[in-house]
């Protein structure tokens, strides 16, 4: 709490993000965000030091803690509907993100969607090793429609 302690009040000397990154010798990052958690409690930053230092971790840690839970088990709950849906052509990552931030517009970002999304599948195993010398088989996998190709010679369509 000591450090906590020391950022906000640097920054409420300073006035400045830069100033408080360089004089404490930490991230701009770090800074700006113990300002913004310790603003949404009080934006006088003189009455979030005046707290103890159990109310001042309620305010820092806890308040993003409970929004994180909250989104993540919104995710989970999403979770088999959207692997089921990603085994449909043309149904890309891409657009199960766009149609959750339609419905949760304060969830997750497309990065950490991806990254939850990843380790759900992970969790659940959905993979399959293949065993092959390297160079000796040519392996391709097609998301999507089938691939078409035309015969240079005949002009026939293939790829049904």
């Amino acid at each position: 709490m000591d450090q906590i302690r020391a950022i906000l009040s640097n920054y409420l000397i300073s006035g400045k993000v830069k100033v408080t990154a360089r004089q404490l010798k930490i991230s701009k990052n770090t800074v700006k965000e113990y300002v913004r958690r310790a603003e949404g409690y009080s934006k006088d930053l003189s009455k979030v030091l005046e707290l103890n230092d159990e109310a001042l971790g309620q305010i820092i840690y806890d308040s993003d803690g409970r929004k994180a839970d909250e989104r993540l088990s919104v995710f989970e709950s999403h979770l088999d509907d959207w692997l089921e849906e990603l085994r449909r052509v043309g149904v890309t990552r891409e657009l199960v993100w766009q149609k959750y931030r339609a419905m949760h517009p304060d969830g997750f970002g497309y990065s950490q969607f991806c990254e939850h999304l990843r380790r759900g599948v992970v969790q659940r195993d959905l993979t399959l090793a293949l065993e092959h010398n390297p160079g000796e088989v040519l392996m391709v996998d097609f998301a999507g429609k089938k691939m078409e190709w035309v015969d240079s010679h005949t002009g026939e369509l293939h790829g049904d």
